[in-house]
């Protein structure tokens, strides 16, 4: 058997392989020198994506932990995405043990270990799911599927570790809020220290809060909002409601967790 340590490389891979990776199986012959045909079915393990410096990142942890070698190659369907295939047993099986070979699409789920691994591991790991499947605007950073209870899972994890927290629904996705606007300086430097996508990592360390930007948000039920605030109000609306001899200002604000 083959016995590797999670470390913080590893874990970011993790994160990445559950949003950008997949795991199946290939079908394969080999015929010895007596003519015997044989064939058998192996594990595929692969990593699409359009930005180099992620493969090229891929690549360095595979052959570093799982002595296994491959190189970028074009997608193939007409997208400019690029693929690094693996069929070796090692990195294959490892990803095995974690998610079963076909489509994942809605059965991602969160590695137990990851709970009690300590905050570096938890941070690259989260970090690897916005490499993938993630975006950073606007001082946020956040990470799509279509597996609600692992988004759930995933904004737990960000709030655990002081970062995010959240998860809401778009049509047939849900939305983990990785990083909020209001985390400060040094929590972002060290988050995005496990960041690989160029332009995901610029944008979470060049955000800089305006000073009128909020610092708490409480989320109100709709029972309770429609109560203190009536019901049917225009967005704009919001922001003058009559108090006595004055006027309450506020804005009715998107919950992101």
């Amino acid at each position: 058997s083959h016995r590797v340590r999670v470390d913080t490389d590893l874990a970011w891979l993790l994160g990445y392989f559950l949003g950008d990776g997949s795991l199946g199986r290939a079908r394969t012959s080999t015929t010895n020198t007596y003519g015997s045909t044989y064939r058998y079915e192996r594990l595929r393990l692969r990593f699409h994506d359009e930005t180099t410096e992620v493969l090229d990142r891929v690549r360095a942890i595979v052959a570093r932990v799982f002595g296994e070698q491959a190189a970028i190659q074009k997608d193939g369907r007409g997208s400019r995405g690029r693929t690094l295939t693996y069929t070796g047993r090692r990195a294959a099986g490892f990803f095995a043990a974690l998610s079963a070979p076909g489509t994942k699409v809605y059965t991602l789920h969160m590695p137990r270990f990851i709970w009690e691994a300590g905050r570096e591991i938890a941070l690259a790991f989260l970090a690897g799911l916005v490499d993938s499947d993630g975006t950073a605007r606007d001082g946020r950073a956040t990470y799509c599927t279509a597996a609600l209870e692992f988004a759930n899972d995933v904004g737990v994890l960000a709030s655990l570790h002081g970062l995010g927290g959240g998860c809401t629904r778009s049509a047939s996705v849900a939305i983990a809020t990785v990083i909020r606007r209001v985390v400060d300086a040094d929590a972002r430097v060290e988050f995005a220290r496990h960041l690989t996508h160029p332009e995901r990592r610029r944008r979470v360390l060049e955000y800089v809060p305006s000073a009128h930007e909020r610092k708490f948000c409480m989320p109100l039920g709709t029972s309770l909002a429609s109560e203190m605030f009536g019901a049917g109000h225009a967005p704009a609306d919001w922001l003058r409601l009559p108090v006595g001899a004055g006027t309450l200002h506020l804005g009715r604000l998107h919950y992101e967790g």
